[in-house]
């Protein structure tokens, strides 16, 4: 079996390993995607952005400063499971 398909059947595990990794380092967004959005979206206060394999789920508006409403999936159990751990 392939290692693409071999990822891709096994999606929800692939960063199992890497978990610890996530909390130590977390990351985020680049700050110009919000302006991204808005200029070319036409993202505002009343848009839900939908984060899809959202890892650790830090809140966007960690990473943001914004008050724009975020709502994660993260199907990685384990990801999900630490997910509460503080970035800092």
């Amino acid at each position: 079996m392939g290692i693409l398909l071999a990822a891709m059947i096994d999606a929800t595990k692939r960063f199992s390993d890497r978990v610890d990794n996530y909390v130590k380092y977390p990351s985020c967004y680049p700050g110009a995607i919000i302006d991204l959005l808005v200029s070319r979206c036409g993202l505002s206060r009343d848009s839900i952005i939908a984060d899809i394999g959202q890892g650790l789920a830090f809140s966007p508006s960690y990473c943001f400063g914004t008050e724009i409403a975020f709502s994660g999936v993260e199907p990685n159990r384990e990801m999900a499971r630490r997910g509460g751990e503080s970035p800092h």
